[in-house]
């Protein structure tokens, strides 16, 4: 069950961090144009690396819902480590996000929270995989 949740969690980060690219690739620049901010550089760097952490850790939560069908051991690490990532996504991505549509730099200090996020999701993903064992298996 909570694999299914995981692997369902992984493919709505996807499927939200291509929207996010689509519409960054789209609409920021006229977006901030709109709004009568010439220099786009910034903005559109700030949303390609939100997008580009967004979907490697998408990417790392089809891993932990496949190390959770695969395995009896280390669920919780498992489960921790996946909520870490969707708090980076948020935390990350979601504020890097915010900060090239808005502007506003006083967002940037969620940021680093963001990032802690998916180091420790990253860091509970190497105790699941170490107390990783198949299912039925005896062996460690």
């Amino acid at each position: 069950m909570m694999a299914k949740f995981v692997l369902v969690l992984a493919a709505l980060c996807g499927l939200t961090g291509v929207a996010a690219g689509a519409l960054g690739d789209h609409s920021l620049q006229t977006h901030l144009e709109s709004k009568k901010i010439t220099d786009v550089e910034k903005p559109r760097e700030r949303l390609q690396i939100g997008v580009r952490y967004q979907m490697f850790h998408a990417t790392a939560l089809i891993g932990v819902g496949v190390l959770l069908l695969a395995s009896d051991r280390g669920r919780f690490a498992a489960l921790f480590s996946a909520l870490c990532f969707v708090a980076g996504i948020l935390a990350f991505s979601g504020t890097l996000y915010a900060l090239a549509f808005t502007q506003n730099e006083s967002l940037a200090m969620i940021v680093p929270f963001g990032g802690m996020a998916y180091l420790i999701g990253w860091g509970a993903l190497i105790v699941a995989g170490l107390q990783a064992r198949p299912h039925g298996s005896d062996a460690e």
